[in-house]
């Protein structure tokens, strides 16, 4: 029992070391990953707090990079692309939002384009006559798994009081945008 529990023990210090190294230039064996950009940054920021650990200190990459990154992932339309000028995405969108959010203070969490991405979201909801949900991208597939959930961490995360009669719940995870 004892070698289990030190095959399993967890070197935090090794773990945060390799976090902090992969929010820098990721090695050339994650270039299949180029649309999963924000969710990297995501499961690295997000692994750092779940550690007690923060981001590293300059000279390496620190919050602002960070922000600064995920920024540069915003589309103008709303959303957030896998990369730098890639279309808007459902699944994207979510890691980065949640990335910011795990970041937090002022600037991460003034990052997002509020309205954009309400908009965005308003234009990806299926509207229940035709199934509800949302769809992954402009003129994508519908979303199935965690549409819902994904749907309404965003209008929690992003949506502001006034913009809330706007949406009406349709049934546990389906979501209709109703003109203002």
């Amino acid at each position: 029992m004892e070698d289990l529990a030190e095959a399993l023990r967890l070197t935090r210090i090794v773990h945060v070391q390799y976090l902090h190294h992969g929010l820098g230039q990721l090695p050339s064996g994650f270039a299949c990953l180029d649309a999963s950009r924000p969710w990297i940054v995501y499961w690295i920021v997000h692994s750092l707090t779940l550690l007690g650990a923060g981001l590293p200190g300059a000279p390496g990459p620190i919050a602002a990079d960070v922000v600064s990154f995920l920024k540069c992932c915003q589309s103008p339309s709303g959303g957030f692309g896998g990369s730098p000028k890639q279309i808007p995405h459902l699944a994207p969108s979510y890691a980065a939002v949640c990335a910011l959010m795990s970041l937090g203070g002022e600037a991460a969490l003034g990052a997002v384009d509020r309205q954009a991405m309400f908009d965005f979201l308003c234009r990806m909801a299926i509207d229940p006559s035709q199934g509800g949900g949302f769809s992954i991208h402009e003129g994508g597939a519908k979303f199935e798994v965690g549409n819902g959930e994904t749907g309404w961490a965003f209008y929690g995360l992003n949506s502001p009081a006034t913009c809330k009669e706007k949406f009406r719940l349709v049934c546990a995870q389906e979501v209709s945008c109703l003109a203002a």
